[in-house]
């Protein structure tokens, strides 16, 4: 059987396999902990091309298996970073590379360079490149190709460190600018969103989903991570401490070298947390017993609340005497931290942020809403010094280190605003740099450039084939049918892909960017994902729908119920809340592995078309980002979030075990 590995789709994470500039693979590799780790890039994909034949490819690297996955060996070192596998049988395939693709004619012994697209050999902006392929026969194939376009980052916090900015972004990245140009400097990418960044004993602690990595602020790379937490989103440093929230309500203590110290429980979903001088305590913005919960910062032991309605952003005054929370969507209050007791309030607009000058004089405050500005106010009365009006809503404010200049994180508009306090002049610094290709790991990309290609000698050479609707994935069932897709819209094909017809478009959401990846179980039978660029808090928008008549009728059978941009049907099994990589493998059988809030892996399998589906059991890994069968029974995962190559296999849904394809 054609089998093609199957990678994740999701925009928040299109860095995951963007990791060109780590280092060379490094065998020997532990799991993470608080001791220094090796800069070690994590596997992209996994394909078998027959039950013991597979392989697996990520930065610079391929590897194969030939007794079904009980060890593997190297089969590939270069300088193409593969993320896809095609397999037309046990000989022939390709491997698609971010910029490149190879081909094997010895079932994956030696990999040799394959023909783009006019030759081309990297992406730009007005030079396409080849995003993933289908081999049907040792020669003929099919791939989607589309140009390379600025990413946006989605910057979510900043700080600044001497005369750089660090910007943390959903994107995945760490972005280095220069203060006064605002050029990047450099990217720092990683297998999950930053969601926050402060200076820390030194380094610069990142919150990226369920870990805190401590980066290097002058080289930009990271000198060790901890795992600790569902989805970290929150952090402060105080006392040789550093404090984290994750989504799950608790908050770790943690020292500057990584070590965990502590972790205690709050039913808050904030991210908001800030820690008094010598981190003695540490307070929590806990909007769902309408508190801010205060914990001793030495032993995470709770003390008494103080009782604030619909808290939100927090901030401590230098001294740690006086806390200030904003209160719904247009107050803020200012309290006694030790008794709660209100000293005053301001109606003010919608905090997204606040933040205390050095002195504790000043208090500036990020404001959404109708209007999207900068204020300071002044701490001791919270009368309004001034306001400045920005282009889009701001968060994650951070001062210089002189405090003459504010920063904030505008995520609508992927840039930060600068903003010097004497003058109030504001300036835009872009957060985002260089390109990125359109993909499925950017659904929030246009999809209209995607094209279908067609080789007939085996990948050496390629000609686009005309579409009746853009394309963004293709599967051929066998050298007549198959099926491509694109946005909304299904196509198929019975003359092996020189005439494409419309055969579904899917009830979506017009206003949402979405993008389609389909899978062939037969030449009758086809799956197809739709992910949604839209995204909540904690979920994102995807749906599965199968055909069994060759795209007459599609039914859908799985999909995240929380998001409103499709019709919903109880009835459909819910397998996460974040998408993930689908893998199909005959008539009925097929693998979805989402996740849980992008941070607890939460596969789900079915073998009748998707009308049962069998969760499995607890995956110790935050997210998939590619997955594949190697039989009926038996189903394989690259796990995402970790910085080592690893795979998870199960047999006949039993527990995922985890497999190091090197020694």
């Amino acid at each position: 059987m054609k089998l093609r590995s199957s990678i994740r789709l999701d925009s928040a994470r299109a860095a995951v396999w963007a990791l060109v500039a780590l280092s060379a693979l490094v065998p020997g590799l532990g799991a993470w902990g608080a001791a220094a780790a090796p800069q070690v890039p994590a596997l992209q994909s996994v394909v078998f091309a027959t039950p013991r034949e597979g392989f697996a490819g990520g930065p610079r690297l391929i590897v194969r298996t030939e007794n079904g996955g009980l060890s593997w060996e190297v089969a590939y070192r270069g300088s193409v970073d593969v993320r896809e596998f095609t397999f037309a049988n046990a000989h022939s395939g390709l491997a698609v590379g971010v910029d490149a693709v190879l081909r094997t004619a010895d079932g994956g012994r030696t990999w040799l360079p394959a023909g783009e697209p006019g030759g081309r050999s990297s992406c730009s902006p007005h030079s396409p490149c080849i995003l993933s392929a289908d081999l049907v026969t040792p020669e003929l194939g099919f791939a989607v190709e589309a140009p390379a376009m600025s990413l946006g980052t989605s910057p979510e916090a900043v700080t600044a460190v001497g005369d750089r900015l660090f910007v943390a972004n959903q994107s995945g990245t760490l972005n280095a600018l220069q203060d006064a140009t605002g050029h990047i400097l450099g990217s720092l990418p990683f297998s999950a969103l930053a969601d926050a960044v402060v200076p820390s004993a030194g380094t610069l602690a990142v919150a990226t989903g369920g870990g805190v990595d401590f980066v290097d602020p002058g080289g930009l790379h990271v000198v060790r991570r901890v795992l600790a937490g569902s989805f970290l989103c929150g952090l402060a440093s105080a006392g040789g401490r550093l404090f984290a929230a994750d989504m799950d309500g608790d908050v770790h203590a943690l020292t500057a070298q990584g070590a965990v110290l502590w972790r205690a429980h709050a039913p808050s979903l904030s991210c908001s947390l800030a820690a008094s001088p010598g981190g003695r305590l540490v307070y929590v913005s806990d909007d769902i017993a309408d508190a801010v919960d205060v914990l001793d910062g030495s032993t995470g032991r709770a003390r008494q609340p103080l009782f604030v309605p619909d808290p939100g952003t927090i901030a401590l005054s230098p001294d740690g005497t006086r806390l200030y929370v904003s209160e719904g969507e247009a107050e803020i209050a200012e309290l006694d931290a030790k008794t709660g007791r209100l000293l005053q309030e301001s109606t003010i607009g919608t905090p997204t942020g606040l933040l205390l000058g050095p002195a504790g004089r000043v208090l500036y405050a990020a404001l959404g809403g109708a209007r999207n500005r900068l204020a300071a106010l002044d701490a001791n009365t919270l009368r309004v010094l001034w306001t400045l009006p920005l282009a889009a809503a701001p968060q994650g404010l951070a001062l210089s280190p002189d405090a003459r200049l504010l920063y904030a994180a505008l995520p609508q508009d992927d840039a930060v605003a600068r903003v010097n306090i004497a003058s109030h002049a504001a300036a835009r610094l872009l957060a985002s740099g260089g390109t990125e290709v359109l993909d499925r790991f950017n659904p929030q990309l246009p999809a209209h450039d995607g094209k279908l290609l067609r080789t007939v000698d085996g990948g050496r050479g390629w000609t686009v084939q005309a579409t009746p609707t853009p394309v963004q994935s293709v599967c051929m069932a066998n050298a007549a049918d198959g099926f491509a897709a694109g946005a909304d819209t299904v196509l198929r094909t019975s003359d092996g892909g020189r005439a494409w017809r419309k055969v579904f478009a899917a009830p979506l959401h017009t206003g949402v960017t979405w993008f389609a990846d389909v899978r062939c179980g037969s030449p009758r039978v086809a799956w197809v994902e739709f992910i949604g660029a839209d995204a909540g808090l904690c979920n994102k928008a995807f749906i599965v729908y199968r055909t069994s008549d060759a795209g007459l009728h599609w039914a859908a059978v799985a999909e995240e119920q929380y998001m409103t941009d499709y019709p919903t049907s109880q009835a459909v099994s819910d397998p996460g809340s974040y998408p993930g990589p689908l893998a199909v493998f005959g008539t009925g059988g097929a693998l979805i592995a989402a996740s849980a809030c992008g941070s607890r892996l939460t596969p789900a399998e079915t073998s009748d078309g998707g009308r049962v589906w069998l969760p499995s059991t607890t995956v110790l890994a935050p997210y998939a980002v590619s997955a594949a069968f190697s039989d009926a029974r038996t189903a394989w995962l690259v796990p995402g979030g970790l910085n080592r190559p690893e795979l998870l296999e199960s047999s006949q849904g039993a527990a995922w075990q985890s497999i190091r394809p090197l020694p």
